[in-house]
């Protein structure tokens, strides 16, 4: 038996998990091997300007967490789905060294690089108002830590999904203004 103190890491430093699992066949079984899509994003991300400094006095704030959740989540859950409709989406605070440590553990799992692309849907019939237009593609990294030993069966994994044109400036505002830290 282990004792340990539990200690609330610097404020700067709490952060939100996000957790997407998703299961997938084996090559060479009837059973499943389950993943984890996992990112941190700071908690200073999700709260307004008058919480920001309560929250850097103080963690009495948490009898009222602020909402963890926005565009830029959506949009990786959304992706995800679209390819795993079975998909769990979870979200943790973290804000004690010993829930970082257990973090740690997780990450100790297999795992491999998976990418998201966003592209432009191009509507090839309004060609002649294209001409001379801009866009972005997207693409961002995170990585599937598997529960089993054989995270190959996530290798080359993929998650793509189109934006409307016309809502390009959103997806810039969500692409830029959004900070993840890729585990």
């Amino acid at each position: 038996m282990e004792r340990k103190q539990i200690t609330a890491l610097p404020t700067d430093e709490w952060c939100i998990l996000h957790a997407i699992r998703i299961s997938k066949n084996a090559y060479n079984g009837p059973y499943e091997i389950f993943g984890d899509i996992l990112y941190e994003r700071k908690l200073s991300e999700y709260i307004n300007a008058q919480q920001k400094q309560q929250a850097t006095a103080s963690p009495s704030f948490l009898t009222s967490p602020p909402h963890m959740y926005d565009e830029f989540d959506e949009l990786i859950e959304k992706t995800v789905k679209a390819t795993y409709p079975n998909a769990q989406y979870s979200q943790k605070l973290i804000i004690f060294d010993v829930q970082k440590e257990d973090l740690s553990i997780k990450l100790r799992r297999p795992k491999q690089e998976v990418c998201f692309y966003y592209v432009p849907n191009i509507d090839f019939s309004d060609a002649c108002n294209l001409e001379g237009k801009t866009f972005i593609r997207y693409r961002l990294s995170m990585n599937i830590y598997a529960d089993w030993s054989n995270a190959d069966m996530f290798k080359n994994e993929g998650f793509f999904k189109s934006y409307e044109l016309s809502k390009q400036e959103m997806m810039e505002k969500i692409m830029n203004d959004t900070k993840y830290v890729n585990l």
